[in-house]
């Protein structure tokens, strides 16, 4: 099977290439979200039930620093005056391209998001997964001496 590598969306009139995460990037922006943005849903939605509950939110710097990690897997494709390609989002957070609002930045972040992390929700990583943290959670509770109740 091939590994598709990017998607091209047209937001507003514009031309937004949509590229796949490397795997570095992957790694670290999926550990984000999903112990940050998406406790609730592992554990309600999903029935995975997490070994340890983060201890804090993101910082103002550390969520800025993960958007512009997010954004630069954005690109506009600007056809005229002339043929270039455009990152959306400057390294200090401003907007690179004319007719942009915060708001749209953060709708194509969630559009990056989804497009590069839906595929960790199959059926068979769900259930790898909340096996996995069920035998993280006992293995845990026998080193402390603890066990469920």
């Amino acid at each position: 099977m091939v590994r598709e590598n990017e998607k091209t969306i047209n937001y507003k009139g514009k031309q937004i290439r949509i590229l796949k995460f490397n795997v570095l990037d992957g790694c670290y922006i999926t550990q984000k979200v999903l112990s940050t943005f998406l406790p609730e849903i592992l554990e309600s939605q999903l029935g995975i039930q997490r070994p340890f509950t983060p201890q804090r939110e993101m910082t103002r710097d550390e969520f800025s620093e993960l958007l512009v990690n997010i954004m630069q897997y954005a690109i506009y494709n600007q056809t005229e005056p002339i043929k270039v390609e455009i990152r959306l989002l400057n390294e200090n957070g401003s907007l690179a391209v004319d007719g942009l609002e915060f708001s749209d930045v953060f709708i194509l972040a969630l559009e990056v998001l989804s497009y590069n992390i839906l595929g960790f929700f199959t059926q068979e990583n769900i259930e790898y997964l909340n096996q996995l943290f069920l035998n993280t959670a006992k293995k845990i509770s026998t080193i402390s001496g603890t066990t469920d109740q």
